[in-house]
């Protein structure tokens, strides 16, 4: 036992002292690094203490020596940032030089002279701010001193021979401040200029990553503060030329401000900008190499400042403007959600899926049953039956195909939504919505005498003829009877049954819940028609002239024409009751009336207006003739003729001067163009459709529209 003690023992006392060996090596042999940044004061007297700054100084003076034009130097202290060596006497101006374990470090000139700067207080502040500036020498018996920063002359407020305070220049940077007395000059520390600079990036909102650049910050993230237009903002990094800092909750456009060390800085406009929005991203599935649009708003063209995610995977972007950006699928991006961000705001747009078939468009994107669409993409089988194509649900007939088109005609029965291609047990999804949209036309075989249409019942239109003052009936299917008036086109006042009635000129007709036609005519005289078609003067010389008639949902008749010598609308209740409305200039035109019993009449009078006048007249939708869609103080319509109010809140608008189907939003109050067509005939898409004229309009069930276009002598369906 005795024998193992000592021999245990003696073999930690080894390892100790090994350890111990080993420690000592470790402590000997750690190695700093000494770079210096500057040093001041750069001149003065023997025994002048001049400090050298810098970093990764080792604070042990014993590792240490300095000389002064090869003379001595008395190394006086060391810390990490600041070493201090005393100017030695005897010695001449030159070389200041430092060695650290012998290795040499030429730090800069050093002159024996009188004048010597010294110390600055404070070391840093804004243009403007009052400094210190003490050392020797500063008296003159010649031309005074002249202080200098970075170059930049600064305003002398007082000077003693041992102290200057001056007013740091209005343009300036950070540097030495430098005396300059007889001839001889002298720099000192530096000081550091505070200020604001620009902003990276100048826009964005809650939470947006902001670089404040600038001069003079505080390294300590807690001395600096940030304020976006008053709010307070965390800093999250700080540097002496730049902090950065996140935009606050509520943060509003306005100036930043920053307070740093108790000095406040003013600094530049950040903007408050809505995040982006994503409207299509085509194609949603594709293989790598395949293009990538994605349109939308809110996109920055400033480099670096949008980009896009799909699956949480950054992707190199293309081309970038405000509305649209353009990438290259990179492949093996999975399955996930295409992501765009700009200045750290983010929108969030469908699924990508990564695969090799996909939709990059259709060509038409809207269109009625029957209508031939191309289907642009990429992963179609080149033999059709192995290509399923559905247009909301409802299949479609593949005509023909290959590896990027197919040819498909929409299905009857199909409803507005998404068109979706399945090949191989892969589906792909068109970017956008296809609508069932467009215009087709119901008959084209009306005489060019009819000036008025309305829906019946049943879905059946009536329209008036004021030439052989006839009313007829166009069927469902579009056959054009005469339902009521003289089958030889004899005018006169006579009631009675269908053809066995006449009238003199009936230019206007409505429709009331019952089914029951009105008819004005010419005169002015109000004529009623029973769905079985009897026919009966409901009221005479309502108007001086007649125009056009309206109804309401209280089967209120409103008739325009010239009540009393004026142009506007007289109101006649189901009891017969007249009542006098307001001035309007346009009696042949028929008004919209909304729920709300409010009156949407056409104004186009020879002043130069095309507007809609609302309610009593005193507020305007429009103003001068022209065309733009907008609110109702920027919208422009030129000659506005019929208009309807359906079962959306939505005033239809014919806007004759333009060819146009216009829509007003009466909730949002915006103005919105269904079709602009032009001159001639062609049933189709909204985009391909012409129009000889908009001459009226009419609601039927389902809010679906019926337009008369006299010029063809036709009534024209609008799926919109």
């Amino acid at each position: 036992m005795k024998d193992y003690s000592l021999k245990f023992y003696g073999a930690a006392l080894v390892l100790l002292l090994v350890a111990a060996f080993g420690c000592k090596r470790t402590v000997q042999e750690r190695q700093f690094e000494f770079k210096a940044t500057n040093y001041f004061p750069n001149s003065g007297k023997a025994g002048t203490l001049i400090t050298i700054e810098g970093q990764g100084f080792d604070t042990d003076i014993r590792n240490y020596s300095a000389s002064v034009s090869g003379a001595a130097a008395e190394v006086v202290s060391a810390t990490s940032s600041f070493l201090v060596v005393r100017s030695p006497a005897g010695a001449t101006s030159g070389k200041l030089n430092v060695s650290y374990r012998g290795k040499g470090y030429e730090i800069g000139e050093y002159i024996y002279q009188a004048l010597s700067v010294q110390h600055i207080s404070p070391n840093r502040g804004p243009a403007g701010a009052n400094i210190r500036i003490r050392g020797e020498g500063f008296g003159s018996v010649g031309q005074p001193a002249k202080v200098s920063m970075n170059g930049n002359a600064a305003t002398i407020i007082s000077l003693t021979d041992t102290l200057i305070i001056v007013m740091v220049p209005a343009k300036t940077a950070s540097g030495p401040v430098t005396v300059t007395v007889d001839g001889q000059s002298s720099s000192g520390p530096v000081f550091k200029v505070m200020a604001m600079g620009d902003l990276s990036p100048a826009t964005g909102g809650k939470g947006t990553k902001v670089l404040v650049k600038g001069s003079g910050f505080d390294t300590d993230v807690s001395k600096n503060q940030v304020f976006f237009n008053g709010k307070a903002a965390q800093v999250l990094e700080a540097k002496e030329e730049q902090l950065t800092v996140l935009a606050p909750d509520g943060v509003e456009t306005g100036n930043l401000t920053a307070t740093v060390d108790g000095v406040s800085l003013p600094g530049p406009v950040f903007t408050v900008v809505p995040p982006p929005t994503i409207s299509v991203v085509s194609p949603m599935s594709g293989p790598a190499g395949t293009e990538m649009t994605i349109t939308g708003a809110g996109f920055s063209e400033i480099a670096g400042e949008t980009k896009v995610m799909i699956n949480d995977k950054e992707i190199v972007l293309t081309s970038v403007t405000k509305t649209v950006i353009k990438l290259i699928i990179p492949g093996n991006t999975g399955t996930g959600k295409v992501k765009v961000v700009v200045n750290d705001q983010a929108a969030e747009g469908p699924t990508f899926t990564d695969q090799a078939l996909g939709i990059f468009q259709t060509d038409p994107e809207g269109g009625l049953p029957g209508t031939e669409v191309t289907i642009f993409g990429t992963g179609f089988s080149v033999t059709p039956s192995d290509n399923q194509v559905f247009f909301n649900g409802v299949a479609a007939a593949v005509a023909s195909s290959s590896a990027t088109e197919l040819k498909v005609k929409v299905p009857a029965g199909a409803t507005t939504g998404t068109i979706k291609v399945q090949v191989n047990g892969k589906e792909a999804v068109a970017p956008k919505i296809f609508a069932i949209e467009g215009v087709y036309s119901l008959t084209t075989s009306l005489s060019a005498n009819v000036s008025a249409i309305t829906v019946g019942l049943n879905g059946e239109i009536y329209a008036t003829d004021p030439v052989l003052h006839q009313v007829l009936k166009i069927s469902t299917s579009g056959a054009v009877a005469l339902f009521a008036g003289s089958p030889g086109g004899q005018s006169g006042n006579q009631d009675g049954a269908g053809t066995s009635a006449t009238f003199n000129s009936p230019v206007g007709i409505t429709a009331d819940r019952h089914g029951n036609l009105f008819v004005v005519e010419s005169a002015g005289n109000v004529r009623k028609i029973t769905p079985g078609g009897m026919v009966s003067t409901f009221k005479t010389a309502v108007v001086f002239a007649g125009g056009a008639i309206a109804s309401d949902g209280n089967n209120n008749l409103y008739v325009m024409g010239l009540p009393n010598n004026f142009s506007g609308i007289t109101r006649i209740s189901p009891a017969g009751d007249v009542q006098y409305l307001f001035d309007f200039f346009d009696p042949d035109n028929r008004v919209g009336i909304d729920a709300a019993g409010i009156v949407y009449a056409s104004d186009n009078n020879a002043t130069g207006k095309s507007a809609i006048g609302v309610g009593s007249g005193d507020r305007r939708i429009g103003s001068s003739p022209g065309f733009a869609d907008g609110d109702y103080g920027t919208a422009l319509f030129a000659e506005v003729h019929s208009l309807l109010v359906n079962s959306k809140n939505q005033l239809l608008v014919a806007d004759y001067g333009n060819n146009a189907l216009r829509s007003v939003d009466l909730g949002s109050k915006t103005v919105t163009t269904i079709f602009k067509a032009d001159k001639g005939f062609a049933d189709g898409p909204m985009g391909v459709v012409r129009f000889g004229e908009l001459t009226d309009l009419a609601l039927g069930d389902g809010d679906r529209l019926y337009i008369l276009d006299r010029v063809n002598r036709a009534i024209r369906v609008v799926v919109y």
